[in-house]
């Protein structure tokens, strides 16, 4: 592990498990803890170059069939900043051909609006005491209610 600005983490996350790490096309895999004007995340980041874009890695969720699914992708959906960026996103289409590389905004969500939209649908399953998560994904043993509420005085 190394440490590494925040600038240098990379044009794009890839949310999945460890077994993305081993992926085809993958190279120049180091892991870093990055500073940030927000202090160190509480776990390192894994830097990477797939098929010459750089990206970073963040394990999130670990599912034995990460690896396997990413590879059968037929698109590939870019929200946040990432997605207003040509440059960007010609070189993920150029890298992940034959997956189709859309920004959400295309998909009906603006991409700007994914996270926000994320956090309403948590709150909302919280109301209405759903399960929140996805068993398979996350590794719980079942479905859970997620969130807690706490009212003002």
């Amino acid at each position: 592990m190394s440490s590494s600005s925040a600038t240098d983490i990379g044009p794009i996350g890839v949310i999945g498990g460890s077994g993305l790490y081993e992926m085809d096309g993958l190279s120049d895999v180091r892991a870093v803890r990055p500073d940030t004007p927000f202090g160190a995340p509480s776990d390192e980041i894994t830097l990477a170059t797939l098929n010459d874009v750089r990206i970073a890695l963040e394990a999130a969720a670990e599912t034995p069939a990460d690896r396997t699914n990413l590879a059968k992708a037929a698109e590939l959906i870019v929200c946040g900043g990432g997605a207003r960026n040509a440059d960007l996103m010609a070189r993920l289409t150029a890298a992940l051909v034959p997956a189709r590389v859309v920004a959400s905004d295309d998909r009906g969500l603006p991409a700007d609006q994914v996270e926000a939209a994320a956090f309403a649908w948590l709150a909302r399953a919280f109301v209405h005491r759903l399960a929140g998560n996805v068993p398979a994904a996350t590794g719980a043993e079942g479905p859970r209610i997620l969130g807690a509420l706490y009212p003002a005085r």
